[in-house]
């Protein structure tokens, strides 16, 4: 269940108009925050939580796509122990960047995005990155780091992490 403060501050009303797919939110431990998605036609778990901060101001630690859940009369409360995950739809998760090559980075694609809060494994692409944005960030990585990313043969799944291990590789 989302907690009274957040309920107070903003009603479920206006995200689930936004994301319907959405069937609720559940604090895991403390302030980490599940939302339990249904339907083919919802967004990745990336653009969900990102909404979800928009609206809330509270970042969501992961995106559970489930089958067979109704969004409750009451408000946010569901239970995950009943859900169903759907096989068609990975879960998605934040992982912060760590310390050292992931944080350079991530404050890269932070600046070149205009995103905050980028996770380990967020993807370029679902940030909103176009290709403008990945010949910008090319640059920036062989101005930083002096390597030559050819970033084109890399832009399928790229994530911080992934870019980070790249850019340490080339470096020897």
């Amino acid at each position: 269940m989302v907690s009274e403060e957040i309920a107070e501050k903003h009603d479920a009303t206006l995200f689930r108009v936004e994301n319907p797919s959405v069937l609720g939110a559940c604090v895991a431990q403390g302030e980490k925050v599940t939302l339990l998605v249904s339907g083919n036609e919802a967004p990745s778990g990336l653009t969900l939580r990102r909404s979800f901060l928009r609206c809330y101001g509270v970042d969501v630690d992961r995106v559970e796509f489930v089958r067979g859940l109704r969004w409750p009369a009451h408000g946010w409360c569901a239970a995950p122990g009943d859900a169903v995950p759907d096989p068609r739809r990975t879960r998605y998760r934040h992982e912060p960047l760590s310390r050292g090559l992931e944080a350079e980075i991530g404050s890269l694609w932070s600046a070149i995005l205009d995103v905050r809060h980028i996770g380990a494994l967020d993807d370029f692409w679902d940030l909103g990155g176009n290709s403008l944005d990945l010949v910008e960030l090319a640059e920036a990585l062989q101005e930083r780091f002096r390597v030559d990313p050819d970033l084109l043969h890399h832009n399928d799944g790229l994530t911080v992490r992934r870019l980070a291990a790249f850019v340490d590789a080339a470096r020897g």
